[in-house]
């Protein structure tokens, strides 16, 4: 038996024994991550990993989710592909994502994701609907207070971002997104601003939520 099949067989198991309320949820959950299920009611309420190969040692970026099935990052996190893949936590399963299309946009164009409903694991087996409204992030136009990182919700100044940071959201005073991370020039954090609302390109699911 392959290891892919394995987890599945120890997934079902947990499931047989969560449902005679012999496991913890907690344990539960923990069983979804470890079987490559990707658990998109997440912590980290409003941005995804996303990574364009699932090759062992590939780059992985960050994403903020704008939809029910929308995904907002920076071009260079796709780094070229047209199919990538996200995740809640690196550590959770990974499910398919097309590019549907790239905003142009300064410093670099922005990526918008389109989360396939129906692949790996997640859809298989538990049929994900789509990101729930309180985990969408709501267009704003304030300046850059925060920045939700694989580590957590942090001050927006270049000491905290990191490698792999990329494509974070960075959000005003009011928790609403105003742009995505794109880098770091010396001591200056760089973000890729919401483009404008007639800008070629910038049309659907994020400008629709704009505020």
């Amino acid at each position: 038996m392959n290891r892919p099949h394995a987890r599945l067989g120890s997934l079902l198991g947990l499931i047989a024994l969560a449902g005679g309320c012999a496991a913890p949820l907690g344990r539960f959950e923990a069983a979804l991550e470890e079987a490559g299920v990707a658990r998109f009611a997440s912590r980290d309420a409003g941005a995804v990993a996303v990574r364009a190969s699932l090759d062992p040692g590939a780059p992985a970026g960050r994403g903020a989710v704008v939809g029910d099935r929308w995904v907002l990052t920076v071009d260079h996190v796709t780094r070229g592909q047209e199919t990538v893949h996200v995740a809640t936590t690196r550590e959770a399963g990974w499910v398919a994502a097309r590019v549907a299309r790239r905003i142009p946009a300064s410093p670099e164009p922005l990526a918008l994701l389109e989360v396939d409903l129906d692949d790996g694991l997640y859809g298989l087996l538990l049929g994900f609907p789509g990101f729930e409204p309180d985990r969408h992030l709501i267009a704003g136009a304030g300046d850059p207070v925060a920045v939700l990182t694989a580590r957590g919700r942090l001050p927006w100044t270049a000491g905290v971002l990191e490698p792999g940071d990329s494509g974070s959201p960075v959000l005003d005073a009011a928790g609403d997104l105003v742009g995505v991370v794109c880098g770091r020039r010396g001591d200056t954090g760089v973000y890729v601003a919401l483009p404008a609302a007639g800008t070629p390109g910038a049309r659907g699911p994020l400008l629709a939520a704009r505020r």
